[in-house]
């Protein structure tokens, strides 16, 4: 089951709008909508405005379409087909000749920016709002921080820390044209914002089995949390924080025997999940139908843009598995068939026919197609409501080990019991007879001690065990970008060219003398 709940469009914009103008002539309210001054008044009016800070998750630049191209395009894990050539939004992401100017940077600057800012609005307004259950309002309150921490979170690891931060609705010109942050102020806000949220967020069982399932949970806040420290080499503080989700101090997970329905439309918000993304068709989303959004079902654009689906004769095929992601599974993997489109994994849907992959992508396909977030079916519309996992333990998991390797102190066992508790899964994922595969997943253990050579390293120490598992575990997830950036291996796996961070949109540069270029501007 997923939410379903109406918000109030445009909103946060005309608030901007009303607060930036002191010139009585200039502001002028749409009389059918509501102003901020008639709004706000109701614990429903409350409930529609977090719903509204929601929606933002689902903007093209953060959990949707160039979301998908910024991650996979600048990784190792996804190359750029030939077909990409009329998709000039995204020019330049796959060899860091992206200018400030492509829309993919700036449609990512300016969603998370939207985000904030309703983020925002919320935490303000609601403080006047007069609620007969504490607990309601302290939820809402709770999600608005998260939300505004994710998405200043989200800015900083494609611009830099030294971006323009907003902790209040601007009110006057100069909030609107901050300074560039001090490196280490957002972090600070970052770090605030997840631990209120954690303090005030109930725990993930309140949710299952009603309406409010897919709503942020004080493990999501947790989770987040810890990797916000991880970011920052914080590494006990990140460890303390992924040990309470794994003990289950902030509710009951646990990874889910079919590796494959964290990535479908099946078995959504299941046991492994902490936080994804909502998705449905019936109106294209479920937290945003105001048409802010720019069209009706967008989780079809990264099922289209970066799989290999032929529906109704349409097959965009932008993005495809490098031949390096494909050369980091070990061939005792089962992962590989329900991460990739390939020869000898499953068949696909179509017309009431179980296709082979030669069949559907055509005998002499020159690439694989990406199977996660994509279903197995084909529809005659092309439409998807496949969720985007955001955050799930399997995740928690390698970040908790990950930590414990750089020296933490771990309450929740040991690195190899984490990286063996997801290698355990992945040994396990039923129907894995039916793949061609040779032998049996290792333990880490066993892993370490026949020190193979993937991709040209030797996986013989925990460190290189670690990081091979979340490229394997998480392929197309969007980690790969993050984990390369936060180790500092960019110019290693990526190329001299390598650039860490997006170039600062260039509308703002012009606007605020205030705001400072970064490195790739």
């Amino acid at each position: 089951m997923k939410i379903k709940n109406i918000i109030i469009g445009g909103l946060a914009a005309l608030m901007l709008f009303g607060t930036a103008c002191e010139d009585d002539v200039l502001v002028k309210l749409n009389p059918n909508e509501p102003g901020v001054d008639e709004f706000y008044k109701t614990p429903e009016e409350a409930e529609l405005a977090v719903n509204s800070v929601y929606s933002a998750l689902q903007f093209f630049g953060v959990f949707n379409r160039y979301w998908g191209y910024a991650q996979g395009g600048r990784s190792d894990e996804s190359v750029f087909t030939e077909y990409v050539v009329g998709l000039p939004e995204v020019q330049g992401l796959d060899d860091f000749t992206m200018t400030s100017s492509v829309v993919a940077v700036h449609e990512i600057w300016r969603d998370n920016y939207k985000g904030i800012l309703k983020a925002n609005m919320v935490l303000e307004q609601i403080q006047e709002i007069s609620f007969s259950d504490e607990a309601q309002k302290n939820r809402i309150l709770g999600e608005s921080y998260f939300l505004r921490a994710l998405y200043h979170f989200i800015l900083i690891k494609n611009f830099g820390e030294e971006i323009p931060m907003y902790d209040k609705v601007p009110a006057t010109g100069d909030d609107f044209y901050p300074a560039s942050a001090v490196a280490g102020d957002i972090y600070k806000l970052i770090e605030a914002d997840f631990a209120k949220a954690k303090s005030m967020l109930p725990n993930v069982e309140v949710y299952r089995g009603t309406d409010f399932i897919g709503k942020i949970s004080k493990g999501a806040a947790t989770s987040f949390l810890g990797t916000a420290f991880l970011w920052q080499e914080k590494y006990q503080e990140a460890a303390d924080e992924f040990a309470e989700v794994i003990n289950g101090e902030c509710g009951h997970y646990e990874l889910i025997t079919n590796f494959r329905e964290n990535h479908n439309d099946v078995n959504e918000n299941n046991l492994e999940s902490i936080f994804e993304v909502q998705y449905e068709l019936t109106a294209g989303d479920v937290w945003n139908i105001s048409g802010e959004n720019q069209d009706a079902s967008e989780a079809q654009i990264i099922e289209q843009g970066q799989t290999m689906v032929r529906d109704a004769g349409s097959m965009w095929w932008n993005m495809a598995p490098s031949d390096v992601i494909q050369g980091e599974f070990e061939i005792s993997d089962p992962r590989y068939y329900k991460t990739f489109w390939c020869p000898g994994g499953d068949t696909y849907e179509q017309a009431g026919a179980d296709l082979t992959y030669e069949q559907y992508s055509g005998a002499s396909a020159p690439y694989l197609g990406w199977r996660k977030w994509c279903r197995d079916y084909a529809t005659a519309d092309n439409e998807s409501d496949v969720n985007i996992r955001v955050m799930r333990l399997a995740d928690v998991y390698l970040m908790y080990a990950e930590c414990v390797i750089a020296g933490a102190s771990g309450a929740a066992g040991s690195a190899e019991q984490s990286i063996n508790a997801v290698r355990n899964r992945a040994r396990n994922i039923p129907g894995s007879e039916n793949y061609p595969l040779t032998g049996e997943l290792p333990t880490v253990e066993e892993l370490i001690a026949a020190a193979p050579v993937i991709n040209g390293r030797t996986i013989n120490n925990l460190e290189a065990a670690l990081r091979h598992e979340r490229m394997v575990e998480l392929a197309g997830e969007g980690k790969r970008w993050d984990d390369i950036v936060r180790w500092g291996i960019g110019t290693e796996v990526c190329g001299q060219f390598y650039k860490p961070w997006l170039p600062i949109y260039q509308g703002d540069l012009d606007t605020n003398p205030s705001l400072k270029p970064n490195s790739s501007n």
